[in-house]
């Protein structure tokens, strides 16, 4: 929030304004300049600083704003019955889903592999097929077998259309491509130039989920 309003002050088209605030922006604008510290940024993206994963180190999980079982599984025979290597080349094959249901949320588990950018596509794909006055607000929550600060949960938000943005277990504001052409498939960026919003719980998540009973879900596209 501090840093949007450093950039409106020096943003206003008002030339009065500007010159009025420049005590404030004006040495704020030349630290940036000298740290590098990003605020000042002509695209978003020059703030952004890429990772690496190994998604195959993640528990994988979705939370989903509702307690309708059964649309949710048509929601994901949809999402393989439209999978064509061709055209749509996400797919749900060789992975073994598992859901349950949480106070008025349903849980899915990833226990066997599923693609890094299938999973990003699937967050999108059930986030849009919510009925109609309906919110999702699907989380893809994924936590670090190996290093639990490498943790992280992302969400769809329609100020990101090509993006589903989030927070790592230690608060920092990431985001994931779903349209990205690097070849490097594993990918996220780290980026603090995102507006606030609230981190997730990843430890009361897992004592949560723990006492949960998880039943298979066998999805197969249609002949």
């Amino acid at each position: 929030m501090f840093k949007s309003f450093l950039r409106g002050l020096k943003a206003d088209s008002n030339w009065r304004l500007k010159i009025l605030f420049f005590p404030i922006w004006g040495p704020t604008w030349l630290i940036d300049k000298i740290f590098g510290l990003k605020l000042y940024i002509k695209e978003f993206e020059e703030a952004s600083n890429p990772q690496t994963i190994s998604f195959s180190e993640y528990n994988k999980y979705l939370l989903i704003n509702t307690s309708d079982l059964v649309h949710i599984e048509n929601i994901l025979k949809s999402f393989q019955n439209e999978y064509d290597p061709k055209v749509y080349k996400y797919s749900l094959n060789g992975s073994r889903i598992r859901i349950s249901e949480f106070d008025e949320n349903v849980i899915l588990k990833f226990e066997q592999e599923i693609e890094f950018a299938s999973m990003n596509a699937l967050i999108q794909y059930i986030d849009n097929s919510a009925p109609q006055n309906t919110v999702y607000n699907v989380k893809g929550i994924f936590l670090n077998t190996k290093n639990r600060t490498n943790s992280y949960f992302i969400f769809f938000d329609t100020a990101f259309p090509l993006r589903l943005i989030g927070k790592t277990y230690k608060n920092k504001k990431m985001y994931v491509d779903l349209y990205s052409k690097i070849e490097i498939k594993e990918l996220i960026y780290l980026n603090s130039n995102m507006d606030y919003f609230k981190n997730f719980d990843f430890d009361k998540f897992e004592n949560e989920i723990s006492r949960l009973r998880f039943k298979d879900l066998e999805i197969k596209p249609s002949t």
